[in-house]
């Protein structure tokens, strides 16, 4: 059984994704999707001379576009989602393909990341539609996936929600495992830390960010329908106004839009 790493990178950033690397396997590969915009950048040495590193080139922007692509060409048993500025452990290989071995029935593989300020189980919990409520919020960068159940019901990222998308700042990773669910994949998380990291997610910029505000609201609405989802937006509201003395009237207005937004992206499908 083997192992690829997925790293979705930019032109402006794609010296960082050498910073990434391991110390060379068997099992282990890297595919690392670049965006651009203009011209195609010049791949570094550092990756060229890398035999167990390939690159791909992708015109545009959308960060659940960039991974899409990655998925299409990746050729690995077990998948990694990574960004460029995550760190992981040389020994999480070995504990990631040993998941996967011993758990046959285990399409979707949640792990922890370090240094991220958030919540985790303490123990091996499968994923299911209730846990979208609960404390634990799922990032990409602690996902892995069986190749061959991604690819038997084409399971991919949502271009609609994700950095780099028209309207959308986030949200991405629930709404992948609201349809690998549905799509009948199982989700386990696995309470051992795979890598570290000292950047937040896009979630944390929630106060501050209207298009953020927006994707929770659209989220919300992908996950559990329009009514529900707007009662959770009012709770939200509220939650702020009483804790952090923040006008509930804007969240609301932006997550309501956020709504909206996802309702115009199901009847346009």
């Amino acid at each position: 059984m083997t192992l690829e790493i997925l790293i979705c990178t930019t032109e402006k950033r794609l010296a960082q994704v050498c910073d990434v690397l391991l110390p060379q396997r068997e099992d282990l590969a890297y595919l690392v999707s670049c965006q651009y915009e203009d011209d195609a950048p010049c791949v570094p040495n550092a990756l060229m001379s890398r035999t167990d590193v390939r690159v791909l080139m992708l015109k545009g922007r959308g960060l659940s576009i960039n991974r899409n692509n990655t998925l299409l060409h990746a050729v690995n048993d077990v998948l990694l989602i990574a960004d460029d500025d995550c760190r992981y452990l040389p020994q999480m290989v070995d504990e990631v393909l040993k998941v996967y071995q011993e758990n046959p029935d285990v399409d979707i593989a949640l792990f922890k990341v370090d240094g991220m300020s958030k919540y985790y189980p303490t123990q091996v919990t499968d994923y299911t539609m209730k846990d979208f409520l609960g404390p634990y919020s799922i990032a990409s960068v602690e996902m892995t996936l069986r190749c061959s159940s991604v690819r038997s019901c084409g399971l991919q990222f949502n271009p609609n929600f994700g950095l780099g998308s028209k309207s959308l700042a986030s949200g991405e990773e629930q709404v992948f495992i609201k349809d690998a669910l549905d799509k009948g994949l199982k989700v386990r998380f696995y309470p051992c830390a795979i890598g570290t990291t000292k950047e937040g997610t896009t979630g944390d910029l929630f106060l501050n960010n209207p298009l953020v505000q927006r994707s929770k609201g659209a989220t919300f609405c992908y996950l559990f329908g329009s009514v529900k989802a707007f009662v959770l937006c009012f709770k939200e509201s509220l939650h702020y106004l009483i804790y952090k003395r923040v006008n509930p009237i804007k969240l609301l207005y932006q997550m309501n839009l956020g709504i909206r937004l996802c309702n115009s992206f199901v009847k346009a499908k």
